[in-house]
C-alpha cells in the first residue's frame, strides 16, 4: 500500500537550535551552544518523531486489519450463501430427478404387467385353440371310422 501524501496541515516536531553559527571558527562555549546538549535535543525530538510516526502506522495497521477482517467476513458470508443457494438447488434437481425415475420405474411396471397379462392371454389363446383343434381332429377321426372308409391306424395325432 503506497503512502499517503504528507498534508501541509501535518505538525512538524520543531527544532530550536538557537545560537548555532555557520561560522566554524567561533567557541562554541562563548556564545552559550552546547553541541552535546543539542544533540541530545535532537535526539530526543527525532524519537519524539518516532514515536509518533509509530504510533500513526500502528493506527493505520488497525484500521487496514479492520478492512481486510471485514471483506472477509462479507466474501465468507456471500461464499456461504452461494453455497446455500448451489445445495438448495442441487436438492431440488436430485428431488425432480428421483421423482422423475420413479414415475419411469411406475410407467415401466404398468407396462411390464401389461404385456404379462397380453402373454398370459396369448397362452391362454393357444392352448384354447390347441384343445378345439384336438377336438375337432378326433371328431374328424371318429367321423371317419363311423363312415367306415379309413381305418384307425393312419388317423392318430
Amino acid at each position: 500500500m503506497p503512502p499517503r501524501k504528507s498534508s501541509t496541515l501535518r505538525r512538524q516536531p520543531s527544532v530550536e537550535l538557537g545560537g548555532i553559527s555557520s561560522d566554524t571558527g567561533l567557541d562554541s562555549e562563548s556564545d552559550g551552544f552546547d553541541p552535546v546538549q543539542a544533540a541530545t535535543e535532537l535526539k530526543k525530538v527525532i524519537d519524539e518523531h518516532k514515536k509518533h510516526r509509530f504510533a500513526a502506522r500502528k493506527k493505520i495497521e488497525k484500521k487496514y486489519q479492520t478492512k481486510v477482517a471485514e471483506i472477509v467476513k462479507r466474501t465468507e458470508a456471500r461464499l456461504a450463501e452461494r453455497d446455500k443457494a448451489r445445495a438448495r438447488t442441487r436438492q431440488e434437481q436430485m428431488d425432480r430427478l428421483v421423482a422423475a425415475m420413479e414415475a419411469r420405474d411406475a410407467k415401466q411396471r404398468a407396462v411390464a404387467d401389461k404385456v404379462g397379462r397380453f402373454y398370459n392371454s396369448c397362452m391362454n389363446l393357444t392352448s384354447l385353440l390347441q384343445t378345439v383343434y384336438t377336438g375337432l381332429a378326433e371328431e374328424a377321426q371318429l367321423a371317419v371310422l363311423n363312415d367306415g372308409t379309413m381305418e384307425v391306424d393312419t388317423v392318430r395325432g
